[in-house]
C-alpha cells in the first residue's frame, strides 16, 4: 500500500508487483503464484500457522478504496504513470499569496493553502478512465515515445506510421486548472482573454482549495505569468439539518431545484447568503420558508407603493424643506444601511450584508415607514401625498439596488415597474447607491425612536390585555421635555395610526392620570381602562395566572434544592430548570405590574 511504498522509497528497496492485471498472484509469489488475491491471503495465513509464525488476529474496520463503477476493492498496483514536477510551479504561487497579489477571505485559509503548497509533492496526472482529455503522448512500434501539441501522423524519430496514443486521460483537476484562461480562447490571444484575465473574485468551498484553487494559481502563473484572481472567497459546505454531508447513500440530499420550485430562487439565494459566515451551513427548510416570507413582504410593499403612484413619474426624492420627521428618519436609516451593506460586501461579510438588507426592508421600511406614510397618503393634502410618495419610491429604488446582488429576480421585476426616470434598462447595470452622508440625521433617528417606543409600548399593552385589535383606545402622553412634546404633537396622526388610537392627547409636565401607566423613554403613557378592559374579569385572569406561576416556582425551587437531582441530572437539564425558574419569576413580576395597573385605574 502507500505506506509500504514510502518505506521502500526511503530504504531504496526494489519495487515489485505481486499481482497481475486481474489481481492474481504472479510469479513473484512463489508457491502462491496463480492464486486469486483472497485465496492467496488465506493460504499465506495457513502457511504462517503451519510454521508456528502466526501470533493471532484482531478484527478491525478501516476505510477501503473501492471502484466507483463496480464497487470492487481497489488494490495498490505499480504501473507506469505520468507526473508533473510541482515544486518549481508552487514557488511563484506561494509568493503571490505571501505578497498579497491574491488574498484569501477568511484570511485563515491562506495559511491552509500555504502549508499544503510548501509541502507539495509531484502530481500523478494519469487516470485510467473512459472520459477526459487524453494524455498527449504517442508510441511507435519501434519503441519510441514522444509528446506533441498536435496529433501526429508518424513517429518524429523513425518515421513509422504505426503509432498509438497513450490510453490514459488527464486527471480531472489537471484539466480544471486551465479553466480561468482556457474558457477565454487560450492559447490564442483573444480579446476575451485580454479583457477578462485575470478576474477579480473566486468563490469556492474550502474542500477544493488544494484540488482546484492552488492548481489554478500555479497554472495561471505558468501559462499567463499572472495570478488568475485577486481574491479567493472561501465558503462552507451545505449540509443537512443534522450537520451531515449530503450523500445519496444516506438519502439526505437536498435538491436545490426542489427548494426553488417550492420557495422560489431568491428565497434559496437569500437563505444561503444569510448563513454565509464561512462555516458549514446546516440547511433547514424553515430558513428557506422564512426567506420566502421576506420576498413576499418586499413584493407586497412594492405593490402598495405602485398602487398609490398612479404610474406618474416622481422625483427620486422631494425637496428637503418638505420632509417630515418620518422622512428624515427613513432616509437616515437608508444611508446607514447603504454604508453597512457596502462595507460588508466589500469585505466579503455576505451574511452581515444580507441581515442588514433584511432588517431595513422588513422592519424599518415596511413595518414603520410605510405604515406611518399612510397618514399622509390618505390625507386631502396633495402636496403631502406627492412628497411622501416621492420618498417611498426613492427609498424603495435604493433598497432594491442594495438587495439585488442577493435577490436578483424579484428586485429586477419590481425595479422595472417603479415610476422612475431611469437611464439603465436593468437594475443589473444601474449604479450602486452613492454615499450621501448629508442624509444621516441622528437627531431625527432619536426623535423617531421615541415615537417607536411609544407605539411599541401601546402595542404591547394591547397584546398583554388581549384587547380587540379593532378597538380604538384613548391615550394620554405626558413628557417634561418640550422638544419631545413637539415631536409627539407633529406626529400625533402617525401615533394614532400605528397604535390604533381614537385620540392621543399630548401634555407636558409631571402629571398622574387615571388608568394604566406605561413608560416609553421620556414619555409616560396613560390608558383609561373604562370601556377598554373588563377590569374584574381581567383581574381574575391575571390572579389565576400568577397563582399558577407561583406553584410552578415552588416546584422548580424544590427540584433545584434537591442535592440528589443536582448531582445526578445532566448539566444541560439542570440549566434548563434554572432557566424556567427565571422565566416564571419574571412572569410573576410582570403580572404584579399588570394587577397594580388595574387596581390604580
Amino acid at each position: 500500500d502507500a505506506t509500504d511504498f514510502e518505506i521502500a522509497e526511503r530504504h531504496r528497496l526494489p519495487k515489485l508487483n505481486i499481482f497481475d492485471g486481474k489481481a492474481r498472484v504472479n510469479a513473484e509469489g512463489g508457491p502462491f503464484a496463480g492464486m486469486d488475491r483472497y485465496e492467496a491471503r488465506e493460504a499465506v495465513r495457513k502457511a504462517l500457522q503451519s510454521k508456528g509464525m502466526f501470533e493471532g488476529s484482531t478484527p478491525h474496520s478501516y476505510a477501503i478504496g473501492r471502484c466507483s463503477r463496480c464497487n470492487t476493492v481497489v488494490e495498490p498496483w505499480l504501473s507506469e504513470q505520468w507526473f508533473v514536477r510541482m515544486k518549481p510551479l508552487a514557488r511563484p504561487a506561494i509568493r503571490a499569496v505571501q505578497d498579497g497579489e491574491t488574498r484569501f477571505y477568511p484570511e485563515r485559509w491562506a495559511k491552509y493553502y500555504l502549508n499544503w503548497m510548501e509541502e507539495i509533492r509531484d502530481w500523478c496526472i494519469s487516470r485510467q478512465l473512459w472520459w477526459g482529455h487524453r494524455i498527449p503522448v504517442w508510441y511507435c512500434d519501434n519503441g519510441h515515445r514522444w509528446a506533441a501539441m498536435v496529433d501526429p501522423t508518424e513517429c518524429p524519430k523513425c518515421g513509422s506510421e504505426k503509432i498509438v496514443q497513450d490510453q490514459d486521460v488527464l486527471d480531472t483537476w489537471f484539466s480544471s486548472q486551465l479553466w480561468p484562461f482556457s474558457t477565454l480562447g487560450w492559447p490564442d490571444r483573444t480579446p476575451d482573454l485580454e479583457y477578462f484575465y485575470p478576474t477579480s473574485v473566486l468563490v469556492t468551498g474550502y474542500e477544493i482549495i488544494h484540488l482546484w484553487v492552488a492548481r489554478m494559481m500555479m497554472a495561471g502563473l505558468q501559462f499567463r505569468d499572472e495570478v488568475p484572481f485577486r481574491w479567493v472567497f472561501v465558503h462552507g459546505i451545505v449540509r443537512d439539518a443534522q450537520g451531515r454531508k449530503m450523500s445519496k447513500s444516506l438519502g439526505n440530499v437536498i435538491d436545490p431545484l426542489d427548494l426553488i420550485d417550492e420557495y422560489g430562487t431568491d428565497a434559496l439565494r437569500f437563505t444561503l447568503a444569510e448563513h454565509a459566515t464561512g462555516q458549514d451551513i446546516f440547511l433547514n427548510t424553515e430558513w428557506v420558508s422564512g426567506a420566502r416570507n421576506f420576498a413576499n413582504k418586499l413584493w407586497n410593499a412594492a405593490r402598495f407603493v405602485l398602487s398609490n403612484s398612479n404610474e406618474s413619474r416622481v422625483e427620486s426624492l422631494p425637496d428637503t424643506s418638505r420632509l417630515q420627521l418620518g422622512d428624515r428618519w427613513i432616509l437616515s436609516r437608508l444611508e446607514a444601511t447603504r454604508d453597512e451593506v457596502t462595507r460588508n460586501l466589500e469585505s466579503f461579510e455576505v451574511a452581515s450584508a444580507a441581515r442588514a438588507v433584511y432588517e431595513f426592508i422588513w422592519s424599518e421600511f415596511c413595518d414603520w415607514y410605510i405604515e406611518a406614510a399612510k397618514v399622509r397618503l390618505y390625507s386631502e393634502d396633495e402636496a403631502e401625498k406627492e412628497a411622501v410618495l416621492a420618498v417611498l419610491v426613492g427609498v424603495l429604488d435604493q433598497a432594491l439596488r442594495l438587495a439585488h446582488p442577493i435577490m436578483p429576480f424579484i428586485t429586477e421585476e419590481i425595479w422595472l415597474m417603479l415610476p422612475l426616470d431611469r437611464t439603465a434598462q436593468s437594475i443589473m447595470i444601474a449604479p450602486w447607491p452613492e454615499a450621501q452622508p448629508e442624509r444621516r440625521d441622528e437627531a431625527a433617528e432619536r426623535s423617531f425612536s421615541q415615537i417607536q417606543q411609544v407605539v411599541s409600548a401601546i402595542r404591547t399593552f394591547r397584546s398583554e390585555y388581549r384587547i380587540d385589535p379593532k378597538l380604538q383606545m384613548r391615550a394620554i402622553l405626558v413628557t417634561e421635555d418640550e422638544d419631545v412634546a413637539g415631536d409627539l404633537r407633529s406626529n400625533a396622526g402617525v401615533i394614532r395610526q400605528l397604535a390604533r388610537l381614537s385620540d392621543a392627547t399630548i401634555q407636558t409636565g409631571p402629571r398622574q392620570e387615571a388608568g394604566a401607566r406605561l413608560v416609553a423613554g421620556q414619555v409616560d403613557i396613560f390608558i383609561p381602562l373604562q370601556g377598554v378592559v373588563d377590569v374584574e374579569a381581567e383581574s381574575s385572569r391575571l390572579a389565576k395566572a400568577k397563582e399558577n406561576a407561583a406553584l410552578e416556582i415552588g416546584r422548580l425551587q424544590g427540584k433545584l434544592s434537591n442535592q440528589g437531582f443536582l448531582s445526578k441530572a445532566p448539566a444541560e437539564v439542570v440549566d434548563e430548570q434554572r432557566r424556567r425558574l427565571e422565566e416564571q419569576q419574571s412572569l410573576v413580576a410582570k403580572l404584579d405590574t399588570q394587577l397594580s395597573q388595574l387596581r390604580d385605574r
